[in-house]
């Protein structure tokens, strides 16, 4: 609906009181006191794609990104004249920027290279489309290709588990063995794609003058 706001002007169902009144209650519901310390969104375990629970729960970073997208969204719908839901906003998205941590642990980590620690590549995608990450991600990936993504769609997690911690957390379901559950999930080469070409114009934005738009050539 935002980007149709934007593209169309005539599209004017944005500007009436029925979708402002919708954001708003939205947002009275999102933004409420029962947050624990962060305007965050708290997911329940087991809240996973995958079968059995793994550990997945609190506050998972594609939560976050999706939820820090929607916000700045409600910005733009708004109207100017809610100048009170808008500074609210922009407060719970500086909140929002704040609460991933960037850490830089691992062996295979390159000089420039990073990602969101505990979070599935999922996450780290969609936090990389929102603007919620810094481009060390994509760096990650790119120079890591061979591990992260090799013959097949990109892994879901990297290192899979294996031997008594894949027993225990996986419940030893067939369907869950060692890299099974870790690998050929489309949407992951939707997100990583989409993300590519969102870097790509976005370094060039400046050079060209912040122009228009970019032909397919």
């Amino acid at each position: 609906m935002t980007a149709r706001n934007l593209i169309c002007i005539a599209f004017a169902y944005t500007k009436s009181i029925e979708c402002e009144k919708s954001i708003q209650l939205i947002l009275s519901m999102c933004l409420s006191e029962g947050f624990d310390i962060l305007h965050t969104l708290l997911c329940d375990d087991g809240c996973c794609l995958i079968d059995h629970s793994t550990g997945v729960y609190g506050y998972l970073i594609e939560i976050q990104a999706l939820f820090f997208m929607a916000l700045r969204c409600a910005v733009l719908l708004l109207l100017k004249e809610d100048g009170e839901d808008r500074g609210i906003i922009s407060q719970c998205c500086q909140q929002v920027q704040r609460n991933p941590r960037f850490y830089s642990i691992f062996d295979y980590m390159s000089p420039h290279g990073g990602l969101f620690v505990g979070n599935f590549a999922f996450g780290n995608c969609i936090a990389m489309l929102s603007s919620l990450a810094t481009p060390e991600i994509i760096d990650l990936i790119e120079s890591r290709l061979e591990e992260l993504v090799g013959e097949m769609p990109l892994k879901v997690c990297y290192p899979a588990i294996g031997s008594h911690e894949w027993r225990i957390v996986t419940g030893c379901d067939p369907k869950n063995t060692r890299w099974s559950y870790h690998n050929n999930l489309l949407m992951l080469i939707w997100l990583l794609t989409a993300t590519c070409i969102k870097t790509v114009p976005e370094a060039r934005l400046h050079k060209d003058h912040l122009t228009e738009y970019y032909d397919d050539g």
